[in-house]
């Protein structure tokens, strides 16, 4: 609530700014029963909400797409967290940054470390073959 069209591109330029890995874009809605809800007022219309959330996302998106571009063709440091659980040939880890990745392997690497060469991104992740 509260928030303007300049308030708002501000975020949405911060936001492709920082290339942040992981962003949480949620719209404003009163909950009942707390202080919010009784200082604050709800004075931006919900299809202004639901369109600058969309945008966010979008832009979300992009940014998390360049971030993980920058590592494609590099080989990256993993450790090995799980076996996925759509498909037992693969397996789920993240590098030292944090970063998801997927790769074939079986549930003996669980807990290693491994190296991998990243081949494919998404907004969400890495895929690559070690």
């Amino acid at each position: 609530c509260g928030e303007t069209d300049e308030d708002f591109e501000g975020a949405e330029r911060f936001l492709a700014e920082q290339g942040f890995l992981v962003n949480y874009v949620f719209k404003y809605d009163p909950r009942p029963s707390t202080k919010a809800d009784e200082k604050l007022v709800d004075d931006v219309a919900d299809a202004v909400k639901k369109e600058r959330n969309q945008r966010l996302l979008r832009a979300a998106e992009r940014a998390q797409r360049l971030r993980f571009e920058r590592y494609r063709d590099a080989e990256v440091p993993v450790f090995v967290e799980s076996v996925s659980e759509r498909d037992a040939r693969i397996v789920m880890g993240k590098t030292p940054w944090g970063m998801p990745i997927s790769f074939e392997g079986t549930g003996t690497l669980v807990g290693t470390h491994a190296r991998v060469k990243v081949v494919e991104t998404t907004p969400y992740g890495m895929a690559g073959h070690a």
